[in-house]
């Protein structure tokens, strides 16, 4: 949920400081299922953690998924991008924030280096890929062997059993 960048700020950083007592090093910040998808205050909020975690690691960045993260026009909760929100965010959040992108849709069944190149213009860098959920065996074959030079980074959802669904029955 997302009520505000100051509200939320206060729950962030408490949360992160937990962990970093755990030893936890590296932080990212989900914002894809949350309602709303106004860019101001998130990019607000994603600038504020960014600044916590580099205050106490200078080498740190913060990882982010935003509410818009694939470019089906179909899709249109999650998805329509690029779009004045990819634009907002890649004009105002600090450059060094990785943000994450599914491709052409959450689920895509393939991915090619092409597939980048309106969005990293949006945002302003090289996106992150994050194969969302890879639910199904084999879901996840089709990308293409240019894709890890046009891309800054690659990161998998692990989460295989959420909620039931064809892949994961009750």
């Amino acid at each position: 949920d997302f009520a505000s960048p100051d509200g939320d700020f206060a729950k962030l950083t408490a949360k992160i400081d937990s962990m970093r007592a755990l030893g936890v090093q590296h932080f990212a910040l989900f914002l894809d299922d949350i309602p709303d998808h106004s860019a101001g205050p998130q990019i607000t909020l994603i600038n504020a953690v960014e600044d916590y975690l580099r205050v106490k690691a200078p080498s740190e960045h913060l990882l982010v998924v935003g509410t818009t993260y694939c470019s089906s026009a179909s899709n249109t909760f999650n998805c329509g991008g690029p779009n004045a929100y990819t634009d907002a965010m890649g004009q105002a959040v600090r450059a060094e924030v990785e943000l994450m992108w599914t491709g052409t849709d959450v689920e895509p069944a393939t991915m090619s280096a092409a597939d980048m190149k309106g969005i990293d213009a949006s945002f302003e860098r090289e996106v992150t890929i994050w194969d969302n959920w890879p639910n199904a065996p084999g879901s996840f074959v089709g990308r293409s062997a240019d894709l890890p030079s046009a891309v800054r980074g690659y990161y998998t959802n692990p989460v295989l059993n959420e909620y039931p669904g064809p892949a994961n029955p009750p």
